[in-house]
């Protein structure tokens, strides 16, 4: 009852510490879901900390919390952006009705916000594939590393992203470059559409990019040993020719190594 008659207080810090504790107990939601909610909308970033720290504990009002957690991505203060990918981990809520507010809150946000979508988006699957297509396609730098690291994460059939892929392996961010590569390679044979800019990456500027082409170019691409050995010969990075080996073994394709290895024994970096 003292909690509950805490929730009328004018004090607003005795007021939010008591709805948290309330909403740790999952008592009285009916009445802390629209003390949250009015709390988002509160000038205090701290207050809307809260408020998402609230609505994130509020596992049995997932359908009525997760949109109006979602919508929150757009706050400008990061510490609240943060604090909604938290909750949002608690109570994730439907796919059908998240989808198109993270969508909404990514044509609508600046590059924080888009960043954020996609640190949740991965969570709703083959649900949030268009979404995903955009963040890649993103003119920020940042927004497309962050796509990409959800696309890891989607658990889904990634056959139809190879050419898109094969595009960021185009990008002019070298982390991007490397993320892309790691991805394509991860998935095998259905990288074959991204095949040209895979081949054309061979000749990318970092190592660990023209690694994985060279695996992928062998083992999906069709080319036979002869190509694995003149590429090996013509790497002028003795460290790439390092560690080149030990990639392919552990990536299992450990009879490529073999006719490496007599190469390597003659390497003239020690």
């Amino acid at each position: 009852p003292v909690l509950v008659e805490a929730l009328e207080n004018k004090d607003l810090g005795l007021k939010m510490q008591a709805a948290l504790t309330l909403a740790q107990r999952q008592l009285e939601t009916d009445k802390l879901t629209p003390l949250f909610f009015e709390g988002l909308k509160h000038e205090t970033p701290s207050v809307r900390v809260q408020a998402v720290q609230g609505l994130g504990m509020l596992r049995n009002a997932q359908e009525s919390v997760a949109p109006k957690l979602a919508e929150a991505l757009r706050d400008p203060d990061a510490s609240v952006r943060q604090q909604v990918i938290q909750a949002l981990q608690n109570a994730p809520g439907p796919a059908d009705k998240m989808v198109p507010i993270l969508a909404k809150v990514y044509k609508d946000g600046d590059p924080s916000a888009r960043q954020a979508v996609f640190q949740v988006s991965w969570r709703y699957g083959a649900g949030a594939k268009d979404l995903a297509i955009d963040g890649l396609k993103d003119k920020e730098t940042g927004v497309r590393q962050q796509a990409l690291w959800s696309l890891q994460n989607m658990r889904i059939d990634l056959a139809e992203f190879a050419p898109l892929l094969g595009d960021l392996l185009k990008d002019a961010d070298g982390n991007i470059r490397v993320t892309a590569s790691h991805v394509l390679r991860n998935m095998g044979p259905k990288a074959i559409k991204a095949m040209p800019a895979i081949k054309a990456s061979l000749k990318d500027e970092n190592v660990t990019v023209r690694q994985n082409a060279l695996i992928m170019v062998v083992t999906v691409g069709g080319e036979g040993t002869d190509f694995l050995i003149k590429q090996f010969q013509s790497e002028k990075d003795a460290n790439a020719r390092a560690g080149f080996l030990p990639s392919l073994a552990h990536s299992g394709h450990q009879k490529l190594v073999v006719p490496l290895l007599s190469m390597a024994m003659k390497d003239s970096a020690p």
